[in-house]
């Protein structure tokens, strides 16, 4: 007969086993951004999604707010693929004191500090 002990041991198990394929999977992610942007057209693409959505300004005095914030969205995922294509860790606790989801590690993608 299974105990309340016994049910928490497997609730921990369980925990722990899920814990370790989200660590899995999350380094099989990452090292295929890595794989992916490494190949030739790999930086073809990345340089011309910099481009269209890095390389341009973010607010234009014509435009209300809402399109920055549009801009600086498409901004943010080419953030995050440079973070990934690049290797920065996206843990919170790397973070340079900015805030949003993209957190330090984009020196290089907005020219210096500028994240």
């Amino acid at each position: 007969m299974n105990t309340v002990a016994d049910a928490i041991a497997e609730v921990e198990r369980n925990r722990e086993a899920m814990a370790e394929r989200a660590r899995v999977d999350a380094d099989n992610i990452a090292g295929a951004y890595r794989r992916l942007f490494a190949t030739p057209d790999g930086e073809v693409v990345f340089n011309d999604l910099r481009r269209r959505f890095v390389d341009v300004p973010i607010a234009r005095p014509a435009y209300g707010a809402e399109y920055a914030f549009f801009r600086e969205g498409r901004r943010t995922v080419v953030a995050f693929v440079y973070q990934m294509k690049e290797g920065v860790s996206l843990d919170a606790s790397s973070s340079s004191g900015s805030s949003g989801p993209v957190q330090g590690g984009t020196d290089g993608l907005f020219g210096g500090g500028e994240d």
